[in-house]
């Protein structure tokens, strides 16, 4: 199996597997955080770092392009990392705004403790700063990373077996659904996601709209490809549903 689909598994399934086992303890307390909150900081945290070095790096980025293309291939690297220190930086401030919203208003009760301003402001960064940059850092990265394929595929790349195509577009959805449930559960974000899942599409479309057989040597692309077209198949049927988009730990 193609080395790309075994890291993009990994990616995709590995913190859901983690995060289920974790709100499964909820409750369990490292300290003053929530082990959920603990498992972000320790495991997930270093986990997407380390990942987006491997999945970034199974892609050509240097060898064998001409003088033009190492230009674009620096000016990509210097993309993606404002994109990763957005992802990073909204990652840690939701992580931390979070673990203080949870210890105080569902650990413990200090509802009348806290004043109503610093409630507003914890929720400002958990709910709204802290996912708004994160979204942006990895929705850029996630184009980048489809720009980045499509240009840089090989010729005398190995097209992809029909069942590694299969796996590519299931893992795909797999992500779309887990995106769609984490944008509703962040309140703000389902329309945001929806329009960046539209525009992926025309990305998708001006990168192969006259080159489809390009697709059959990419893992990556397939994959965005099924992750934008179920981005709003997911939440349509999630609205059909539920009736409305109440965030599914409230359900």
């Amino acid at each position: 199996m193609d080395r790309r689909i075994l890291l993009a598994a990994v990616y995709i399934l590995f913190p859901s597997i983690i995060f289920l086992i974790a709100e499964l303890n909820k409750t369990f307390l490292i300290w003053y955080i929530r082990i959920v909150d603990f498992v972000d900081l320790v495991i997930i945290g270093p986990f997407y770092l380390v990942m987006m070095i491997l999945i970034y790096g199974s892609v050509n980025l240097g060898e064998g392009l001409s003088e033009r293309q190492r230009t674009e291939s620096s000016r990509e690297r210097v993309i993606g990392f404002v994109l990763a220190m957005l992802f990073f930086e909204g990652h840690a401030m939701h992580l931390t705004a979070n673990a203080i919203d949870t210890f105080s208003f569902e650990i413990n009760d200090y509802k009348n403790i806290i004043p109503q301003d610093t409630r507003e402001l914890i929720h400002f960064l958990d709910e709204f700063l802290g996912h708004l940059l994160l979204f942006i850092g990895l929705m850029g990265l996630i184009a980048l990373l489809l720009w980045i394929e499509a240009a840089r595929v090989s010729e005398n790349a190995r097209e992809l077996t029909q069942s590694e195509s299969v796996l590519c577009y299931v893992l795909g959805i797999i992500y779309g659904v887990s995106m769609t449930i984490t944008a509703i559960e962040a309140s703000y974000f389902v329309g945001f996601w929806n329009v960046y899942a539209v525009l992926g599409l025309f990305l998708v479309y001006s990168l192969f709209g006259k080159d489809r057989e390009k697709l059959d040597r990419l893992v990556y692309s397939k994959i965005i490809i099924a992750f934008y077209l179920t981005i709003p198949t997911a939440t349509a049927i999630y609205w059909l549903i539920v009736g409305s988009f109440t965030q599914p730990s409230s359900l």
